[in-house]
């Protein structure tokens, strides 16, 4: 949706969805025993972002953009002991974030 719009630039913005998944294993060997490390988290939510456009000519452009976001976070950390499952350990930490993301990011546009 263009907000203001002039010759050669424009302001715009708009709704975005997101989900993030991220998984990470290590593994760590020693004499006594062979521990596996597992973190995951997933996120989703949603937000407004607001960008800036300039048209360099009729097809090509370039634009920079901001994001705020409102997300739900889910985060899991294990640890397993194959030798030791009695120090077994699993937590799960659920919660909210904000995120304000500045505009750090130059796009290059190119209208087909």
């Amino acid at each position: 949706m263009s907000l203001l719009y002039w010759k050669k630039l424009q302001c715009y913005g708009g709704i975005d969805g997101v989900f993030h998944n991220r998984e990470n294993t290590e593994y760590e060997i020693s004499t006594i025993d062979v521990l596996t490390e597992t973190e995951s988290g997933t996120s989703f939510g949603g937000g407004f972002a607001a960008g800036l456009r300039y048209y360099l000519n009729h097809k090509l452009s370039i634009s920079t953009e901001t994001t705020f976001y409102a997300l739900r976070t889910i985060d899991k950390t294990g640890m397993v002991f194959q030798e030791n499952p009695q120090f077994d350990e699993l937590s799960i930490n659920k919660g909210y974030t904000f995120d304000v993301d500045p505009p750090v990011s130059l796009f290059l546009n190119f209208k087909f």
